[in-house]
């Protein structure tokens, strides 16, 4: 069993991600580390180190998204890196001031991890230019102040690299993948729309070149989807919008085959041409709607409009004209499919114009409650960072103890370059035991061979214009491959920063110096994730999807007693928001070992990051069920009762599947969840068929977790062997 673990582990540390290597992004990193260098040689003090390194971590850390979200992100990381080096360079030499402001500045770096892949990149980037500082002796006070203005330099020119000179588009191939799923099924509408119109067979059985069409695009971009988030430490917005995007394309089409069999089902001597005329013609709105909607995925800049302005009204006024009595009530069914595919059509558009950072328009019912529990009160913040059981509280104190233990053992035994082991501790320890044994390998590997290199170019290499060169390719390089493999990243990273940073001291054995503390940092982090507080998360990742579940049905609940006016549920509705967010990210981190571990194909990932997705989404939907009863549209008590119950049964039965490994029952009948009531306001009717659509894609990820062969308990189990 010993040895199959250790051959796992190997045998991930050394595959090859699905992703290309990423050119642009290496040329535009070595551009961001380069330019400072060159720079900051006629500037005073050590300007070039401060100002390179600022610049590599921008680089490095600009994730994608919107512009605005970008220029936040990398606006927050130069400051706090700034902060960082100056703070080391004041506590540099003051050994037990050293170590307590070590133990805090990891904290809260790792903490960062609450705010998803930005905070766990500037968390990480912070922490090391803070380990750095701390170890390299200051030129007097001042150096303090002029090491954070060096940072903030860098950082500006990375930003300016990043946001005007070299913009990069991280998700162009999703957004293509995507798009093609929705151009597909326009195809497939235009197509139906045709058989319609001419009175032909609508049988999928006759549509099949446009069906598999349809099947592939969604597939395709499934595995896009999956090998897109393989390549990033974490879920970004619009990663998480294309995600639904996706979602919604295939419900569209599921109901476009449901409409299809519906109109086939009429029975030819009860046929209505009038009427068909009609169902041809909304079936070639959709097919526009749906390639505008495509239009606006494929966009990057601004803000494309997708406007619905059809539904199943037309088909049910056209039905129902006295001429036409009585009408075929396959005619009423197509009309209220009509309804449906138009409302995830709808939803779909507004995803895709809010897709480049613009804000989602007030019909969307999910932004009241995303801005609620993606910007929370500080307070809120902290009690959700600080829940008991955390999974982010047990990595920043393991990560801190750990980091301070090393700044003590280097300080005790006079070592050289010391920041190379407490820099080594911070990338490679992680949440979970199985992802920091893989980076441990990827790191050692990486460094020992990168140091191979670096002995061998100090035999031949004594020019020093060659040797900018030199580092520029090696930056550009290990940035190109860090989507491929951490181990290839880490190669060519020793060389490039040994040359970038050594090459001054004319000491070329400090390449095998650096490997010597890469293999002490190492072993701390290993020692240190298998005795304080292991996580096992691959088999916790069951229990923890149940427990967002459940937190969402009482959630649910709550907001229901709120909207009732139930000034108990009014007051206890915060904590359970704040249970639910929990919830959330305890299943994104554990999620996060999924990925290190994952030996599967990576489409075998992607129910679960449905899950992960609608489960958040779920939540916001309640907060804005919560908020949108007012004096005038708070219904009679226990009007949304049925919904209610209808919606924990589903719940209950999703969260004891997934714990249990069954398969889920049968989703219920449209009209089964969101029962209709006379006396509910329009808004308040719109946000529960809102919340009972979304119950549709959670139903589907848990039952496609719990029938595939790559089901999350299997996959569990298989862990627990090792």
């Amino acid at each position: 069993m010993l040895f199959e673990r250790a051959t796992h582990h190997l045998r991930t540390a050394a595959s090859l991600g699905a992703r290309r290597p990423a050119y642009a992004a290496g040329l535009r990193a070595a551009l961001a580390t380069m330019v400072p260098v060159i720079a900051g040689a006629s500037l005073p003090g050590e300007a070039a180190t401060w100002m390179s390194l600022a610049g590599f971590n921008g680089a490095l850390n600009d994730r994608g998204g919107s512009y605005r979200t970008r220029a936040a992100t990398m606006g927050a990381l130069t400051l706090a890196g700034a902060i960082a080096v100056g703070l080391g360079a004041l506590v540099h030499g003051h050994e037990v001031a050293a170590i307590v402001m070590t133990f805090v500045v990891a904290v809260v770096c790792a903490l960062a991890r609450v705010w998803g892949s930005a905070g766990a990149g500037i968390g990480g980037a912070v922490l090391c230019s803070y380990l750095i500082s701390v170890a390299v002796p200051p030129d007097g006070l001042a150096e303090a102040i002029h090491r954070g203005g060096y940072a903030i330099a860098g950082g500006a020119w990375a930003m300016l690299i990043s946001l005007v000179l070299w913009p990069l588009r991280p998700y162009r191939p999703l957004r293509l993948a995507v798009a093609a799923c929705y151009r597909a099924v326009a195809e497939f509408a235009d197509e139906l729309a045709a058989r319609t119109q001419r009175g032909d067979s609508a049988d999928a059985w006759d549509l099949l070149a446009p069906t598999v069409a349809v099947r592939t695009a969604i597939e395709d971009a499934r595995t896009v989807l999956a090998t897109t988030r393989l390549g990033r430490p974490g879920e970004t917005e619009r990663g998480e919008r294309l995600l639904v995007l996706h979602e919604a394309a295939e419900q569209i089409f599921v109901h476009l085959i449901a409409l299809g069999d519906t109109i086939e089902s009429v029975p030819d001597g009860r046929r209505e041409p009038v009427v068909e005329v009609v169902l041809a013609a909304t079936l070639s709105d959709l097919a526009l709607s749906a390639r505008r909607t495509a239009v606006a995925i494929e966009a990057e800049r601004g803000r494309t409009e997708v406007a619905i302005r059809w539904n199943g009204t037309g088909v049910r006024t056209a039905a129902t004209e006295p001429v036409h009595a009585p009408a075929d009530e396959h005619y009423e069914q197509a009309a209220r499919v009509f309804d449906r595919i138009a409302q995830f059509a709808d939803a779909a558009a507004e995803t895709a114009e809010s897709l480049n950072g613009a804000h989602a328009p007030a019909v969307d019912t999910a932004a009241l409650d995303r801005a609620a529990l993606e910007r929370p009160a500080l307070g809120e913040t902290f009690a959700r960072i600080l829940s008991p059981g955390s999974l982010l509280v047990r990595h920043a104190l393991r990560l801190a103890t750990l980091v301070a233990a090393a700044v003590w053992l280097s300080a005790a035994l006079g070592l050289r370059r010391n920041y190379w082991i407490t820099i080594t501790v911070v990338i490679i320890l992680q949440p979970y035991t199985g992802a920091t044994t893989q980076k441990a390998l990827q790191r050692v590997a990486g460094t020992v061979l990168g140091a191979i290199i670096t002995a061998g170019l100090a035999a031949v290499m004594h020019d020093s214009h060659a040797m900018l060169v030199l580092i520029f390719v090696f930056v550009a390089a290990c940035v190109a491959l860090l989507p491929l493999n951490y181990a290839a990243y880490s190669i060519f990273l020793t060389p490039a920063f040994v040359l970038l940073a050594e090459a001054g001291a004319n000491d070329w054995h400090l390449a095998g110096l650096r490997v010597t503390n890469t293999l002490i940092g190492g072993a701390m982090a290993l020692v240190g994730a298998w005795l304080l507080w292991p996580t096992s998360a691959w088999r916790d990742l069951p229990g923890l999807a149940a427990a967002a579940l459940r937190a969402n049905r009482r959630y649910l609940a709550l907001a229901a007693g709120a909207v009732d006016g139930d000034e108990n549920a009014q007051r206890e509705i915060g904590t359970a928001r704040r249970e639910v967010a929990s919830a959330a990210a305890n299943l994104e981190e554990s999620f996060q070992r999924l990925l290190g571990e994952h030996r599967g194909p990576a489409i075998a990932l992607k129910p679960v990051m449905t899950l992960m997705t609608y489960t958040r989404r779920f939540a916001f939907s309640i907060g804005a069920l919560a908020v949108a009863a007012d004096d005038r549209t708070r219904p009679p008590p226990g009007a949304l009762r049925p919904f209610v119950d209808a919606a924990s049964r589903v719940l209950d039965d999703l969260a004891d599947a997934i714990s249990t490994g069954r398969v889920p029952e049968p989703f219920p009948m449209p009209g089964e969840v969101a029962k209709s009531d006379a006396t509910l306001a329009p808004l308040l009717t719109g946000r529960v068929e809102r919340l009972a659509r979304q119950l549709k894609p959670l139903h589907d990820a848990v039952d496609e977790m719990t029938t595939n062969t790559s089901d999350v308990p299997a996959l569990a189990a298989q862990v627990s062997t090792r």
